[in-house]
């Protein structure tokens, strides 16, 4: 009774066994796909999801009427057939969005670029720095201080000065002929100047204001050293900075400076850019007087 019995599930093993291996078989014979093109002679096709091919028949299964159906094969176009299914099984290219190019920068020299952003850059003896912008203070005959982002101010009266604290400022330069380059997105309509600043004990002056008591009419002077002023560089359509060179036409003397923006009326931007220019202790000797460079021959001479 035991053996009958184990005999009979061994029999039945086999034939779920058999059952599978026909059902691969079976499979083996359909071309699966989503949707595929059954591509006729005519050019028309059929939407299928599989399709096997019998002899001089095709079965396959319409997604649109969602049933079996046959034609024969000779109807079939099976190149067409064949490369649409390649084209099916391409990967699709994902347009992926150009990266915005990067800004294009002003080569002051070669190999030499502003960077990005707004500032105001100085560049002499091979050499590119960034000025610092400063706020000058007007302070008139009372000793009243009195800040503001633009002169003249009709409110004060008398004479005013307009002043920079400190007596020298931060950035200090040593190339007597220095161009200077403004890049604004912004730049003002009167334009920009180099000013020579007076040295006081603990204050350097930018310029005089001069107020009439009466009528309070204001006029003012510096001392603007001689420039060529150009626009080298346009402002981009989306907000990029123009870029001005500024370029003294004569070598600087030993002292105070600052490049300023004009505004309406001539007047300044209490806002400027200072420095110092102190030439090297070579450049203040006299030509005679300076060390001259020894060729590499005569160093193994004097050795």
């Amino acid at each position: 009774m035991l053996l009958s019995r184990y005999g009979t599930r061994c029999r039945l093993r086999r034939y779920c066994v058999i059952a599978a291996l026909g059902a691969v078989f079976f499979l083996a014979g359909f071309v699966s796909a989503a949707d595929q093109k059954l591509v006729l002679q005519d050019g028309s096709d059929h939407r299928v999801r599989s399709y096997e091919r019998k002899g001089e028949r095709v079965r396959y299964f319409s997604t649109e009427r969602q049933q079996w159906e046959e034609i024969p094969a000779s109807l079939v176009d099976w190149e067409a057939t064949e490369e649409a299914r390649r084209e099916m099984e391409k990967i699709p290219e994902v347009a992926l969005e150009p990266e915005p190019a990067a800004p294009e920068r002003f080569a002051v020299a070669p190999g030499v670029y502003l960077p990005e952003g707004e500032g105001v850059f100085v560049y002499g003896d091979g050499m590119l720095r960034s000025l610092v912008q400063s706020q000058a203070t007007v302070r008139n005959d009372r000793k009243r201080s009195i800040l503001g982002a633009m002169i003249p101010i009709p409110a004060i009266k008398g004479k005013s000065r307009v002043e920079l604290e400190g007596p020298a400022a931060a950035i200090s330069i040593t190339a007597s002929h220095p161009v200077f380059y403004l890049q604004i997105r912004q730049p003002s309509p009167a334009g920009f100047g180099l000013v020579r600043l007076e040295q006081k004990k603990d204050s350097r002056a930018v310029g005089e204001i001069s107020v009439n008591p009466l009528t309070r009419n204001s006029s003012q002077s510096q001392n603007v050293a001689p420039t060529d002023l150009q626009e080298v560089q346009a402002g981009s359509a989306d907000g990029g900075p123009a870029v001005i060179r500024l370029s003294p036409r004569e070598p600087l003397s030993e002292g105070e400076y600052a490049v300023v923006e004009f505004i309406e009326s001539g007047a300044l931007n209490l806002f400027v850019w200072d420095f110092s220019y102190h030439p090297s202790p070579e450049a203040r000797l006299p030509r005679e007087s300076q060390p001259k460079p020894v060729l590499q021959g005569e160093k193994q001479n004097r050795r």
